[in-house]
């Protein structure tokens, strides 16, 4: 006799990028071993794996494919899939700046959405001359597997900000044919961006820095030393692990 199945409850939300709904179960205690495994490691790539595998196994919707989602999809996903799961109230720690003594915070995971800054129409057209234009889409997870573009875009890496740009191009056109980005090289489409004029780089850093993202305000208050600061919770590190969040 075989044993007996533990039944789960599904709930339903919806992907902010596509405003497609789906249909999720939480996690199991396999789920949340992933997850720990993934935090405690520190290691970008492998927490976005362990995000992938996470949401592979919890969303019950047919045809969602997961490298696909947009980072903010992801992010937004894995927070409503954690709180169904073990509560929607959570406690991160964070270390005061001026003592080094960890604190809590109290967050409200179902206060939790997506910030949107660009009221733009994606793929998103950005002319480079008269005749010769990208549209760019935002990063999806297949495509960052080794990057962070919101740690990367605030962090004066230049060259980091450049592989996230030629990720994020879906086309280039011109007046006599539109050209696949995906039958150059990442060193050719990088080369290819370098030429663009300063003024229309501009409209893609712009882009790029507007991204849509999961973000939190929070104001934090050191139980040892009282010291207070403003600051905003960003990524699924600063949500559930040890938090080092930007000051508001």
């Amino acid at each position: 006799m075989g044993l007996p199945v533990i039944g789960v409850p599904t709930y339903e939300t919806t992907i902010p990028s596509t405003n497609t709904k789906i249909n999720f179960r939480p996690f199991l205690v396999r789920e949340e071993k992933i997850l720990l495994l993934a935090l405690e490691s520190g290691d970008k790539k492998g927490q976005y794996r362990a995000l992938k595998q996470i949401l592979k196994n919890c969303i019950t919707t047919d045809g969602i494919s997961i490298d696909k989602l947009t980072v903010f999809d992801v992010e937004y996903l894995f927070i409503q899939i954690r709180g169904k799961s073990i509560g929607e109230v959570l406690q991160p720690t964070i270390i005061c700046p001026s003592c080094q003594v960890q604190g809590k915070l109290k967050i409200d995971l179902s206060e939790i959405g997506v910030i949107n800054k660009n009221e733009i129409q994606i793929p998103h057209k950005v002319m480079l001359s008269d005749s010769v234009g990208i549209t760019l889409i935002y990063p999806n997870l297949e495509m960052v597997q080794d990057i962070d573009p919101e740690k990367a875009m605030g962090s004066g890496d230049t060259e980091t900000v450049f592989k996230i740009i030629s990720k994020c191009i879906d086309t280039i056109f011109d007046k006599e044919q539109v050209y696949d980005p995906k039958q150059y090289s990442e060193k050719e489409l990088i080369q290819f961006i370098e030429t663009a004029p300063t003024e229309n780089f501009k409209q893609i850093i712009e882009f790029i820095s507007n991204m849509p993202r999961v973000e939190k305000p929070v104001n934090f208050c050191c139980p040892n030393c009282g010291f207070k600061k403003d600051m905003i919770l960003r990524g699924v590190e600063d949500f559930f692990g040890s938090v080092s969040p930007t000051t508001a």
